[in-house]
């Protein structure tokens, strides 16, 4: 993550996990898609509770893990 000039004292690894989940709800991309793609049941509340976040787009975090994410593939 430091590599990628992610400021590691703000963002640990399973804020990726934060990041995609809350950019595909602002995308358009249906909750229960998103459930499932995480591995939560459909009535589960977690996303709502502790993963739907506001994208900190200063720090260019998710603009950075994305685009790592698709150079891998």
């Amino acid at each position: 993550m430091a590599k990628a000039g992610i400021d590691t004292n703000m963002f640990k690894p399973h804020s990726s996990r934060h990041a995609s989940t809350s950019c595909a709800l602002r995308q358009g991309v249906h909750i229960d898609a998103i459930r499932r793609s995480a591995g939560w049941s459909q009535d589960s509340q977690t996303f709502a509770r502790f993963y739907n976040r506001p994208l900190v787009e200063k720090d260019n975090y998710l603009t950075s893990v994305l685009n790592l994410l698709s150079s891998e593939t």
